[in-house]
């Protein structure tokens, strides 16, 4: 199991073969947390146009060809994405069980929820992560050993 983001499915396909079984769950409820599997990390990349463009109306006129239509549902489908534009309903095969999780979202958290916005704790998550996905730690230890590096 990889526990990763939307974006795997395209990064390992050479990799995986036809029988690739692919799935998603968003992270588990947690016992009085504030939210539940209504947010998420919900994130994109960006295209921006600089203050020092020579043709900013073309750049804009390219974003919206690349973001809507034909193209968008061509760049979802070639690269196993989720479809920019609303009206591109076919999503890839591989993210089937992200749309339901995806389109009843009603918040978002940051980008890790935050953490790596802390350089004194990131060193200890990575450690403590690839010992914990390598099968090296129990989830309790993960957890002891994160409440140590942040206090």
């Amino acid at each position: 199991m990889y526990a990763s983001g939307t974006w795997t499915p395209n990064e390992v396909k050479p990799i995986t073969g036809e029988d690739f079984e692919w799935g998603f769950f968003n992270y588990p409820e947690v016992e009085n947390g504030v939210n539940g599997l209504e947010t998420m990390v919900i994130g994109s990349q960006s295209f921006a146009i600089t203050s020092i463009a020579e043709n900013p109306e073309a750049a804009f006129d390219l974003i919206e060809k690349l973001t809507r239509g034909e193209w968008d549902e061509k760049i979802a489908k070639e690269t196993l994405g989720i479809p920019t534009d609303i009206n591109n309903t076919e999503w890839p095969e591989e993210l089937t069980d992200v749309r339901s999780y995806f389109e009843n979202a009603t918040g978002i958290f940051s980008k890790s929820a935050g953490i790596e916005d802390n350089p004194e704790i990131v060193p200890a998550l990575k450690e403590n992560l690839l010992n914990l996905y390598g099968g090296r730690l129990t989830a309790q230890e993960f957890v002891d050993n994160m409440e140590k590096a942040a206090k």
